[in-house]
């Protein structure tokens, strides 16, 4: 595959002319520090491909740096291994089909688990019984007993070597909502929402050169459905005490499981509500086939509210939103929007 990467467009690496001379030296460790090597378990289907890209993403987030080596990777489809290799130009890494070799490679320190949801839990034992960190592409798990399994291995590993990544976690809009929330004082209601069209037409027209692949060995797959029948079976049967039909399971499907039984639903869409102990929260949610992302969520106090707006994570720089509306000191409405990207222009 040709990315058509025109080596004129290339943005150079200041730190990767730095580390040259030291390894050519012999001084691998000084060249080395502070990378962090990382073996891949599975795999998305988008690629920065550019410094530029990464450069953007490292000033808007404020990072030290943004130089990510990655010694191993490890994934079922023999296409998207092959991929990641062109991908990683002259830097190749090492390639292999078992994930206990990648967790127990010395060059490896963090386990990047991106690979089927039902197969989270499996990957991330073995890598914590390795003594490595850990990230976690949301969501964690399942089922409670695959996520009771990480704990459990998080702790015999010494503990605070898991992170569960979610896209929106540190949107800078988002987290001046948490501090304008916190203002409030008492919180009287809320509301979430979360209706979208299909992720492949935003990843579509991303620019992030978007591939996918379907040549899975066939003792693979059967062995993902068998696993993931499993823990249908295990989150609705037997930790929620719902009989598995096929509405129920397609809610499970829709990421629903955890709030099954408080649902209303006309898949693929559902209402519930929840009831804290001084506020609601009304949840809606759904899937259909319309191009847009619909997700916010609104907190109500007594003199003010917050709204956070969030748009599709697979368009880079879409900017996450956050609206006020309050009562200022002196008495009148005041409404303000404060919209900010994930890069700086």
């Amino acid at each position: 595959m040709s990315l058509d990467v025109n080596s004129k467009d290339l943005v150079q690496r200041k730190r990767l002319k730095i580390k040259l001379p030291l390894e050519q030296q012999g001084h691998n460790n000084e060249a080395q520090a502070p990378s962090i090597f990382i073996g891949s378990i599975g795999s998305g289907d988008t690629v920065i491909k550019t410094g530029e890209d990464r450069s953007s993403i490292a000033t808007s987030l404020d990072f030290i740096a943004f130089e990510m080596e990655s010694p191993c990777v490890r994934d079922e489809v023999h296409g998207i291994v092959v991929n990641a290799l062109k991908v990683a130009g002259s830097s190749k890494p090492k390639t292999t089909r078992s994930i206990e070799e990648l967790c127990n490679a010395l060059e490896v320190e963090l386990v990047l688990i991106v690979n089927n949801h039902a197969l989270h839990a499996s990957a991330a034992v073995l890598a914590l019984q390795a003594n490595k960190y850990v990230f976690i592409e949301k969501s964690i798990a399942l089922t409670l007993q695959d996520i009771d399994r990480i704990i459990a291995a998080d702790k015999a590993a010494g503990g605070a070597k898991i992170f569960i990544g979610y896209m929106r976690r540190y949107a800078a809009a988002l987290v001046d909502a948490v501090n304008e929330v916190a203002s409030i004082g008492q919180i009287r209601y809320a509301s979430v929402r979360d209706i979208i069209g299909p992720n492949s037409v935003f990843v579509g027209q991303s620019g992030t050169y978007p591939r996918t692949f379907n040549d899975y060995p066939e003792a693979d797959s059967e062995a993902l459905h068998t696993k993931t029948h499993n823990d249908m079976e295990q989150a609705l049967h037997t930790e929620l005490g719902i009989t598995v039909t096929q509405e129920t399971a397609m809610m499970y499907a829709q990421r629903c499981r955890r709030i099954l039984p408080l649902c209303h639903c006309r898949v693929p869409f559902l209402e519930c509500n929840f009831q804290y102990p001084n506020f609601a929260v009304a949840y809606e949610s759904g899937v259909d086939q319309v191009a847009r992302f619909d997700a916010s969520i609104e907190i109500f106090g007594d003199t003010k509210t917050v709204k956070v707006c969030i748009d599709s994570p697979f368009i880079k720089g879409l900017p996450t939103t956050m609206v006020l509306m309050e009562v200022s000191p002196d008495g009148p409405y005041r409404e303000s929007t404060t919209r900010q990207g994930s890069f700086h222009v």
